[in-house]
This record gives structure tokens, C-alpha cells and sequence, in this order.
């Protein structure tokens, strides 16, 4: 009754802290700075942002010990094997996380790239001309950054052969150097370009769709091998968890940790085998 109490308790004091006036001045109270260390905060920012826009990287890290104080106490409940799981969960939680939203990032540029290249042949049926267009295209979010670098190097003086040149090589993506070398080869030889270019974006974002798809379809081998590879660790954990005097065996000697130490090199063998054939699928 007291726990369930405190929970709804925490709750409402979350609830109040997040909205109104409560939430001014709690944050107040804060300190003046970030008590993240620069380096750490730009590295997590990018995946903060991609998982709740708007929040902190200091918001993603108390969350995080939140859920890792959660899992503790789980673990610390079903004994050492659940401790173990627990520390094991917490660790990969960030690599998962950061995987995740790098992988959304990359499908939005992706994504963003036919949406510019259709805004410069709008600019193009306007009237204006490749390098003009290419300054007043409106810009996709994702590619804010990289175009705003791109027009930097137009305003400096850069050809604008040259710029595009840059921007291809420093991205390496096959949609952003078709999109270059396009809007190069229009820049060189003039002519009603609009068409071409429409078509290419066309192409790119159906291209895109085609990928989408795959890795749809691509989602149930995903999910298969997230069983494979989950259900002998978790097998061994909820063994060691009933029976710790069998898991003992495995952790006790040599030759058991030795057989445990095989058993999970060859199950990330597995992992990494299946990962490689569900990417190439893509």
C-alpha cells in the first residue's frame, strides 16, 4: 500500500514538474550549466534528439538511470543471474539506442533528398537558374546542415561544379551524388532541365520505397533471429535462476566457463551471421 502510494505519489510530482509554472520553476532550481561533460553531451545529443525531440541529453541520462535503477532491483530480486542481466541490459541499452537513431536519421536524409531535388526543378519551371535554384530551394530538415554548407562555399566563390563535387564526396551517399552529378551536368550544358531532374527525384524516392519494402518483409527474419540468438541466453539465465546450483557448474570451474565463454562466442557468431544476411536482403 505504501509502494503503490509513493509510485502514484512520484507520478503526480512527475506531472506537475513537466507542465505549467511547476515546470519553470523547477528548472530554476536547476544548475546554470549542463553538468554533462561537453564531449559526452555532443555525442548524445544527435541521439536524444532523434528519440524525444526537444529533451536534453541530461533528460536521456536520467532516464536511463532510472531504468537501470529499475533493473537493478528486478535483477537483485531474482538473484545473481538477474544482477548480471540487468547490468547486461543497461550497458546495451545506449549502443541500441544510438544504433536506432542513427539508422532513423539516415532514413530521413534519405528521404530528404528527392524532396530538394524536386524543390530545385520548382525553382527551375520558375524561371530561375541552377545556381540560383540551388541557393532558394527550400531545404528538408535533415539536409539543413549540409546544404547550408553547401551554399557557404556558392557564396564564397566556389564554382558550383566544385561545390557539388564537394558535397557528393563528403556524404558518399549514391542519392546525393546522383542528385550532384545531375544538377552538375544541367549547371554544364543548360537546356529545360525541370524534366530531368523531377524524373531523377522521382526515381530516387521510389528507389527509397523499394528499400523500405525490403526491409519490411525482411522484418519477421529479423524477429527469427532475435529468438535464435536471445533464447539460449535467456535459457541459461531463467536455468540459473531456478536451479543456481546447476548455473554454478557453468561459473564454478574452468572447464565451465570455458564451455559458457564458447557458448557465447558462437552465439554472436550467429548474431553477426544472421545481421549480414538480413542487410544484404536490404
Amino acid at each position: 500500500m505504501v509502494g503503490a502510494l509513493a509510485a502514484i505519489g512520484a507520478l503526480w510530482c512527475w506531472h506537475r514538474a513537466a507542465v505549467g509554472p511547476t515546470r519553470d520553476r523547477a528548472a530554476r532550481l536547476g544548475p546554470a550549466r549542463s553538468l554533462v561533460p561537453a564531449a559526452l553531451e555532443a555525442r548524445l545529443d544527435p541521439v536524444v534528439a532523434s528519440i524525444a525531440p526537444g529533451r536534453s541529453v541530461g533528460w536521456g541520462l536520467a532516464w536511463w538511470a532510472i531504468l537501470t535503477g529499475v533493473a537493478l532491483v528486478v535483477g537483485w530480486l531474482a538473484g545473481p543471474p538477474g544482477v548480471v542481466l540487468a547490468l547486461v541490459g543497461s550497458v546495451a541499452l545506449g549502443p541500441v539506442a544510438a544504433r536506432m537513431a542513427r539508422s532513423r536519421r539516415a532514413r530521413a536524409r534519405r528521404n530528404a533528398v528527392p524532396e530538394f531535388v524536386h524543390g530545385i526543378a520548382r525553382a527551375l519551371r520558375a524561371g530561375a537558374g541552377p545556381a540560383l535554384a540551388l541557393r532558394t530551394a527550400p531545404i528538408p530538415e535533415p539536409l539543413a546542415a549540409e546544404v547550408a554548407v553547401l551554399r557557404a562555399r556558392l557564396d564564397h566563390g566556389v564554382p558550383l561544379v566544385e561545390a557539388l563535387g564537394a558535397w557528393a564526396e563528403e556524404c558518399g551517399d549514391p542519392a546525393t551524388r546522383a542528385a550532384a552529378g545531375a544538377l552538375a551536368v544541367v549547371h554544364l550544358e543548360g537546356g529545360a532541365a525541370a524534366a530531368p531532374l523531377e524524373g531523377l527525384a522521382s526515381a530516387l524516392a521510389a528507389r527509397e520505397a523499394v528499400a523500405d519494402e525490403a526491409a519490411a518483409l525482411a522484418t519477421q527474419a529479423r524477429l527469427s533471429a532475435l529468438v535464435i540468438v536471445g533464447a539460449p541466453v535467456a535459457f541459461v539465465a531463467l536455468g540459473g535462476i531456478a536451479a543456481p546450483d546447476h548455473l554454478a557448474h557453468l561459473t564454478g570451474s574452468w572447464a565451465g566457463r570455458i564451455c559458457l565463454a564458447a557458448g557465447l562466442g558462437l552465439d554472436a557468431l550467429g548474431a553477426w551471421w544472421m545481421q549480414r544476411i538480413v542487410v544484404g536482403a536490404r
